[in-house]
């Protein structure tokens, strides 16, 4: 096993490191997780990541490859100042270049935070919040009646819960269709001392929390 480092301390750009380099590569990676393992262990929303991130994708999408140009470093400062100061951070940045901000670029600026300020009003809104729950009963339904046919399939530690034989035999008699009130979904300690494998998936979750 191998791994590319960029790390300027430890060789050239590129470089394949082995055996202790290998570890203390790896060790310095995953040491950043474990300081913030207080944080990771809330389970914090990964929204604001998200958005970070579709917004950096469009000022430097990847079929043009920004990534080998000297104007990567630009593009994602200009999605880190959107997503802070909103649109209208280039009309700051014209003023402090000596530039004109622009009558157009000025009203559609506006409209754009305006735009934005209006979704984040209704999210927030009393109605909003009470579609997203009937969606998420909608969506639960459909799983219930998927499950009734195909069993479980997603669910945690869905591999640890049933035995190969018990899910054959669940799946065997369709049960009558439950309510999706009575359904909730309920951690389950998994056998890891019969397991040979456990996968930890942090996504995108953000130390901001």
């Amino acid at each position: 096993m191998s791994l590319a480092t960029v790390d300027g301390k430890r060789g050239e750009q590129g470089e394949v490191t082995i055996g202790e380099m290998l570890k203390e590569s790896l060790y310095e990676v995953f040491s950043k997780y474990a300081g913030n393992a207080g944080k990771l262990s809330n389970l914090g929303s990964s929204n604001g990541n998200e958005n970070l991130n579709q917004m950096i994708a469009k000022k430097a999408p990847k079929s043009q490859h920004y990534s080998g140009s000297d104007s990567l470093s630009f593009r994602v400062a200009a999605a880190i100042a959107q997503k802070n100061e909103g649109h209208g951070f280039i009309i700051e940045v014209n003023k402090a270049s000596c530039l004109s901000p622009g009558k157009r670029t000025t009203t559609r600026a506006g409209y754009l935070d305006r735009k934005r300020a209006r979704q984040q009003t209704r999210q927030s809104s009393r109605q909003a919040k009470l579609d997203r729950l009937r969606l998420k009963e909608d969506r639960q339904s459909s799983l219930v009646l998927s499950e009734l046919h195909e069993g479980t399939t997603y669910e945690t530690s869905v591999d640890f819960a049933v035995s190969p034989e018990k899910q054959e035999e669940l799946i065997a008699q369709i049960p009558s269709t439950p309510s999706t009130s009575s359904r909730k979904l309920k951690p389950v300690a998994a056998q890891v001392s019969d397991s040979t494998l456990i996968v930890a998936d942090l996504e995108t979750t953000g130390f901001c929390k």
